[in-house]
C-alpha cells in the first residue's frame, strides 16, 4: 500500500467531512453464525477504542469499497484464458468459459479450510493485536484487512486453535495520532498480554511504535502496504511487497501490458501533498526507463483537485499511452474522466492500494491496470482463494471479497507458518519471530511470492505481483505472478 494513500484521510475530511467510527457489532458464533456479544471497551491510557475478538466468528462492517488488497498466485505454464470476477453478480453464481471462472466478487465460494486433528486439551491462549487507523475515511479503506484476520481467528478457534491454543484478537483504534498509537500498542503488551501484532493497518503511524516494538522483540506480521519500517528490522514480517518497492512492481505490471502492444511512452501524475507521492513518481520512471518505457512527461496535482484537465492535455501533448498514477482512488476517477472528457484515454495504472471495486462500473477506467502484490481476490478456482472466499463467508459474511480483505487475509496466512512457536506449551514472541525467521522460499500455497526471511535480518524485498485489469463490470486477471 502506498504512502501516498495517507493524504486520502485528509483529502476526504476536506471534501466530504466525513468520520465513520468503527462501532461494536455483534458477534457471530459456529457454523449457525449464531449471535454472541462483543466485548468494546474504551483505552483510559490513550483515549482509544479496543474491539476483543475472542473465539468465534465475528459479524463484518459495511461492504468495504477499499480494493487495498494484494493478489499473488502461482507461475502458470502457457498464457491461458482470464479469470473473470464480475461484479454485481448474483451470491453463488459461477460460470465456465473454457479454462476461465467467471465469478461473483462476493459470491458462494466453493471448498472449505481443512479441520485440524483434535485437542487433547486446552492450554493457553495466544493474544494478537492490531493497532492503527480503524475509523474515519482511512478506517474505511483499510477495515477490511482486519475483517479478514478476525474471520481467520474465528475459523482457527472453531478447529481447536493454533495446536491447541486458542487464539484472542484484541483491535485498536489509534485515530490516526501517532502519540496514541505507541500508547496503544504498550497497552496491549504490558498489560493485554498480546506477543505479536498481525496486520499492522497503521498506514499513518506504524512509524511511532517501531522502536518499542523493536526494543521488546514483538513481531509485526504484514501490514497494510505503505509502512516503510517493514524492511528496517528483523521483527517486521510482510506478507507482501510493499512500500518503495510497490511502486516498481506497480509500472512493471503497467509494462507486462503496454510495451508488448507498442505503448512505450510512459508519463506519471502524483500527489503533490506527500511525501511518498514523490517517491512514486521516483520509482515509475526509474523503473519504466530500465523495462523499456520513454519516459515523455512527469506531473504533479493536488489531492484536492476536482478538475485534472490540464494535466491531461499536458499528458496529451506529450503523446503519453501509459499514465501511472499515485492518488486515492477518488482522484482516479477524477483524472480519467477529465481526460475523457478532452478526448484523451490513456492506459491508466496504479496499485491495488488505490483502488476500488466501483473502478469496474467507471467506464473512463475500462482497460486500466491495477497492480495486486497478492494473489487476486476472485480467483476462486485457486485453492488459497477458495479458503479465504469459504472463511469469509462463513465467519463475516457482510465483508467485501476485495483487495483490503485478502490483504489481512494474507497476514494472518503468514502468521500460521509460525507453526514451531505454537507447538510449545508457552507461545513466546521469540518463538515467534524464531519460527518466522527460518521461513524459507514460502509463498503460502501461491497467495504471494515465494517469501523468506534470516535470522536477525530485515527481509529483502522483491517487486512480484498480479496483473488485474479493469472491464466492463468485471475485473480479469491471467492469474501468472511475475516478478520483477
Amino acid at each position: 500500500m502506498i504512502r501516498c494513500l495517507a493524504a486520502m484521510a485528509t483529502a476526504a475530511v476536506l471534501l466530504s467531512g466525513c468520520a465513520n467510527q468503527l462501532s461494536a457489532e455483534k458477534l457471530r458464533v459456529g457454523a449457525g453464525l449464531e449471535p454472541a456479544s462483543a466485548v468494546v471497551r474504551s483505552d483510559p491510557a490513550a483515549g482509544g477504542t479496543a474491539v476483543d475478538a475472542p473465539a468465534g466468528p465475528v459479524a463484518a462492517p459495511p461492504r468495504s469499497t477499499m480494493a487495498a488488497g494484494r493478489t499473488a498466485a502461482p507461475d502458470a505454464g502457457g498464457p491461458g484464458a482470464p479469470t473473470v470476477a464480475k461484479v454485481g453478480a448474483p451470491a453463488g453464481s459461477t460460470k465456465s468459459t473454457g479454462a476461465a471462472t467467471r465469478s461473483p466478487v462476493n459470491g458462494l465460494p466453493q471448498g472449505v479450510p481443512a479441520a485440524q486433528p483434535a485437542c487433547t486439551g486446552p492450554k493457553p491462549p495466544i493474544v494478537i493485536g492490531t493497532v492503527g487507523e480503524q475509523s474515519g475515511p482511512l478506517g474505511a479503506a483499510l477495515i477490511g484487512g482486519v475483517r479478514a484476520v478476525q474471520a481467520w481467528v474465528a475459523a482457527q478457534n472453531a478447529a481447536g486453535g493454533l495446536a491447541c491454543h486458542p487464539v484472542k484478537y484484541i483491535v485498536s483504534d489509534d485515530g490516526g495520532d501517532p502519540s496514541r498509537h505507541l500508547s496503544l500498542v504498550r497497552k496491549l503488551v504490558e498489560q493485554d498480554g498480546v506477543i505479536a501484532i498481525v496486520f499492522q493497518d497503521a498506514l499513518l503511524t506504524g512509524q511511532a511504535s517501531k522502536d518499542y516494538v523493536v526494543q521488546k522483540g514483538i513481531p509485526v506480521i504484514g501490514q497494510d502496504g505503505g509502512e516503510n519500517q517493514t524492511y528496517d528490522a528483523p521483527n517486521y514480517f510482510n506478507h507482501a511487497v510493499s512500500a518503495a518497492p510497490l511502486f516498481d512492481m506497480t509500472v512493471i505490471a503497467g509494462g507486462k501490458v503496454a510495451l508488448p502492444a507498442g505503448k512505450k511512452n510512459l508519463g506519471t501524475l502524483v500527489c503533490q501533498e506527500v511525501a511518498g507521492c514523490g517517491t512514486a513518481g521516483q520509482r515509475f520512471t526509474e523503473r519504466g526507463r530500465a523495462i523499456g518505457f520513454n519516459v515523455v512527461y512527469s506531473g504533479q496535482a493536488s489531492l484536492l483537485n476536482v478538475d485534472f484537465t490540464a494535466p491531461c492535455l499536458s499528458a496529451q501533448r506529450a503523446k503519453v499511452d501509459v499514465l501511472a498514477v499515485s492518488f486515492e482512488s477518488t482522484g482516479i476517477h477524477r483524472i480519467a474522466d477529465s481526460c475523457a472528457r478532452v478526448g484523451y484515454h490513456p492506459l491508466i495504472v496504479c496499485t491495488s492500494v488505490q483502488s476500488t471495486l466501483d473502478f469496474a462500473s467507471d467506464p473512463n477506467l475500462r482497460g486500466a491496470v491495477v497492480a495486486q502484490p497478492l494473489l487476486p481476490w476472485f480467483l476462486a478456482d485457486r485453492v488459497p482463494i477458495r479458503e479465504y472466499q469459504a472463511t469469509l463467508k462463513r465467519y463475516s459474511p457482510d465483508t467485501a471479497f476485495d483487495s483490503s480483505s485478502i490483504n489481512g487475509w494474507g497476514a494472518a496466512k503468514l502468521f500460521e507458518q509460525a507453526k514451531a512457536a505454537f507447538a510449545a506449551d508457552r507461545v513466546t514472541s521469540a518463538g515467534i519471530i524464531d519460527a518466522l525467521s527460518r521461513v524459507r522460499q514460502n509463498d503460502l500455497d501461491g497467495l504471494t511470492y515465494p517469501l523468506s526471511f534470516a535470522v536477525g535480518q530485515p527481509q529483502v524485498p522483491e517487486p512480484c505481483g498480479w496483473v488485474v485489469r479493469v472491464g466492463d463490470g468485471t475485473f480479469t486477471s491471467d492469474g501468472r505472478r511475475f516478478c520483477g
